[in-house]
């Protein structure tokens, strides 16, 4: 991610914003499982350490539905390897 952000001439490649893309998306969802059920309405039985409130169970679940952006984002990259290497595309 830092090399992608910190490089103007990898900002401007397709290759680069792709995997960028994929590694924001990849992060985010890591992130969310790494929570586990913490975000989960503290009181709520048969759950192993819950101390969150509602807002934070319904935003854990939004960011891992979110997740489904990074194998999309993989389709794209391999998309663009075949636009590359069969077709010979250059950007």
């Amino acid at each position: 991610i830092h090399q992608v952000l910190r490089s103007p001439k990898n900002r401007k490649r397709v290759y680069h914003r792709l995997l960028l893309a994929m590694s924001i998306c990849d992060f985010n969802t890591s992130f969310w499982y790494f929570l586990s059920t913490w975000p989960i309405p503290a009181g709520t039985s048969n759950v192993f350490a819950p101390s969150g409130t509602q807002a934070s169970c319904t935003a854990q679940g939004f960011f891992i539905q979110c997740g489904i952006a990074t194998p999309l984002y993989n389709a794209a990259l391999a998309f663009y390897y075949l636009l590359t290497i069969r077709y010979q595309w250059r950007e």
